[in-house]
């Protein structure tokens, strides 16, 4: 069909086939699965794509992501002379390994890394695009990247190395001996986006995830800029974005994403990541250190808990949520519970309020549990819990050890509400029968 046409004039079945016709193999660059048409303005990707958007919303605010693919890099992203120093940090033996995990980054992560950039010819790993991702999961994390976290805790590992996933919008950021979480990536690429030069100029605001540690928050209040904590949910960034009211945001998922555009770009993060150690001229190790020294360091952890039965999953957070009111003051695990609830958030740019977005324990000095249901398993619910600790001074710790009294205090609350519910079950059911919950 005619994709320039009205698509409230295009029957279904029609759209349909068009998003799942077979990918044109002359297309010079893609992304989200589907074929982007090139010309010398490149101006056309949006007539092109906005008939596939399905409602009025989308087809009114909708914003390519990663415009650099399509375009040249921006003028002005990387000055002459940072890319220079990239290039000469290649010849003086620095060098870099990128996973594009047979995904859609592949050819334009070769392209801007290799090509532009001039670091050296295989920097990018399995760049080429497969259907199958090569019979991998192209998942950013370090269980999928396995092969390039081993490679960068190697003796003779590359100075810097990147992961991105299926679709190119998160990433993994691993430096020689040095893993990054993607909560304290965000965190150091926000008190160091100024020395790229689209940031020059400084930020307007950071936000993130409500699940994300508050290490970007310390960078925030740092800075006299505001910290907005949000739901989990990329929407919630956009409207900040698009407000002007943030310049970088990120969640503890790996995705990251700036005022460039409405989404999360995960080769943009690594792009900012190569611009701060061309300009600091310091290894990813010595800027972690120097970040934690400044700001503290928050350990972190998620545990997923998949396919648990969704009703049971549901009683579980209507037993955690209703202790919420008697837990502020009292110690859980030896750990002074300073405020507990359930987090809603009001969005500062319509007004809208979201509820019921995770059972939130804070405790004295910075640290915290957090207890939230995902839709996003195979099948049942997934019950993830979030795990931080906030240190001052204790910054070279193995994350481990500094989470154990959090650990136990989450497995208290955990196991507090699962015996009330096991006795509520068991009585209902004239205590004649153990019942099951997880």
């Amino acid at each position: 069909p005619d994709v320039t046409t009205d698509p409230a004039a295009t029957p279904r079945s029609s759209r349909v086939r068009l998003i799942a016709m077979a990918m044109p193999r002359d297309i010079k660059a893609i992304d989200l699965m589907m074929g982007i048409p090139v010309s010398a303005t490149n101006e056309e990707w949006h007539d092109f794509i906005k008939p596939l958007l399905m409602d009025r919303e989308s087809r009114e605010q909708f914003k390519m992501p990663a415009q650099y693919m399509f375009k040249e890099i921006p003028k002005g992203f990387f000055p002459s002379e940072d890319i220079g120093q990239l290039q000469i940090a290649t010849e003086a033996g620095q060098d870099v390994s990128f996973d594009a995990m047979s995904a859609v980054t592949g050819p334009y992560a070769t392209e801007i890394l290799e090509n532009r950039l001039g670091f050296a010819p295989g920097t990018v790993k399995n760049g080429t695009p497969l259907p199958d991702f090569g019979g991998h999961h192209p998942d950013p994390n370090l269980v999928h990247a396995r092969q390039l976290y081993d490679r960068m805790m190697a003796p003779d590992a590359p100075d810097f190395g990147a992961a991105s996933d299926g679709d190119g919008d998160r990433n993994l950021i691993i430096g020689r001996g040095r893993f990054i979480t993607p909560s304290d990536s965000l965190a150091m690429l926000a008190a160091n986006a100024h020395l790229a030069p689209a940031y020059a100029g400084g930020l307007k605001g950071i936000a993130r995830s409500m699940p994300t540690s508050a290490a970007a928050d310390r960078v925030a209040e740092k800075l006299g800029i505001p910290a907005y904590e949000t739901p989990t949910g990329w929407k919630f960034f956009g409207n900040l974005l698009d407000a002007g009211m943030a310049t970088i945001c990120g969640e503890e998922s790996a995705g990251t994403g700036s005022d460039h555009v409405r989404e999360k770009d995960g080769l943009w993060a690594v792009l900012l990541w190569l611009n701060i150690l061309a300009v600091r001229g310091q290894s990813v190790d010595a800027i972690a250190r120097d970040h934690w020294a400044t700001y503290g360091r928050n350990y972190y952890a998620r545990h997923d808990y998949e396919g648990v039965e969704s009703d049971r999953a549901d009683a579980l957070m209507a037993e955690l949520r209703g202790k919420l009111d008697t837990l502020a003051g009292t110690q859980v695990a030896g750990l002074s519970v300073a405020e507990a609830d359930d987090f809603a958030y009001t969005d500062p740019t319509d007004g809208s309020i979201s509820r019921n977005q995770g059972v939130r324990i804070l405790f004295e000095g910075g640290s915290r549990v957090v207890f939230r249901l995902s839709g996003t398993g195979t099948s049942g619910a997934t019950l993830r819990v979030y795990l931080e600790r906030y240190s001052a001074d204790q910054l070279d710790r193995e994350t481990p050890e500094m989470l154990a009294d959090i650990i136990a205090a989450a497995a208290k609350a955990y196991l507090n509400a699962l015996n009330r519910l096991a006795y509520m079950a068991s009585k209902e059911a004239g205590g004649a029968q153990p019942v099951r919950l997880i």
